[in-house]
């Protein structure tokens, strides 16, 4: 990343300024496949037209609950695109801890693995902020007549189009209400901005030295280990822009996420 350019940590435009120089090259690379930056910055603006088309709006509050996977992270940058507020959600919640964060968060919507919806519909008399569901995956269809609540299928959210969504958006805005372990009480959300989320990347780089390299995330992603010191790591590996002698800039890194693990 360039260095002192603060108003420059805008986790869309990052990902824009990635794609723009660096389209074809591996970004993420999971168990069943690897995404590039190009393809990653599509899929991110295909998410964030279907959000929209759904009501989601700029300083909107969107709880999401996928385990380690590629949608997760369409599903962040879209929101990043848009303006809105990404809130992980741990995959083991249930009962009053789901509760809690929803509810703690402000949520209006959430974005859900098809077998966790199931934990949802108990509580969506105990959320009354929540007015959207999308389910990821089929299997989430039984579940989704039980909720109460309007819902659609993530497969929907791609059918608007990949233009990107004209939203302005500042180092200053909220990208994420990021909630702690909650290991001496009920977990705390806190308040993140992008230039936040960013300046810790950028740290692990330095930390890591991981400039053109691989760097292997176990962790999962709805914690901050996971999503900034390892997925968005790799996004700020490299300069985007080229040097003042007009060199090409250096390679970017990439995410190797493990998707398989079940964490407690």
């Amino acid at each position: 990343m360039r260095e002192g350019a603060l108003e420059s940590l805008v986790l869309g435009d990052v990902l824009r300024e990635r794609a723009e120089t660096h389209r074809t090259e591996i970004f993420l690379k999971f168990r069943d496949g690897e995404l590039t930056f190009g393809e990653v910055d599509a899929m991110a603006n295909r998410v964030a037209q279907g959000l929209a088309a759904q009501g989601v709006d700029r300083g909107d509050h969107v709880a999401v609950m996928l385990p380690n996977c590629a949608d997760l992270v369409f599903v962040v940058f879209a929101l990043a695109r848009l303006g809105a507020v990404a809130v992980p959600v741990n995959t083991e919640y249930k009962g009053d801890l789901l509760q809690h964060v929803l509810h703690g968060s402000d949520a209006s919507t959430l974005v859900v693995d098809g077998p966790l919806v199931d934990r949802v519909a108990p509580l969506a008399g105990r959320l009354p902020g929540l007015r959207l569901v999308v389910a990821r995956g089929e299997e989430s269809d039984a579940g989704l007549g039980r909720l109460g609540l309007p819902a659609v299928r993530f497969s929907y959210l791609l059918s608007h189009g990949e233009a990107a969504p004209e939203v302005p958006v500042a180092f200053g805005d909220l990208q994420a209400i990021m909630f702690t372990s909650g290991t001496t009480g009920p977990a705390k959300g806190a308040m993140v901005p992008h230039a936040l989320a960013l300046t810790c990347a950028i740290d692990s780089v330095r930390f890591i030295q991981s400039g053109g390299s691989t760097i292997y995330c176990p962790l999962p992603l709805f914690h901050a280990a996971g999503l900034w010191d390892g997925m968005m790591a790799a996004l700020v590996s490299g300069d985007p822009s080229r040097s003042s002698s007009g060199s090409p800039p250096r390679a970017s890194g990439t995410t190797c996420v493990d998707s398989t693990r079940a964490w407690p």
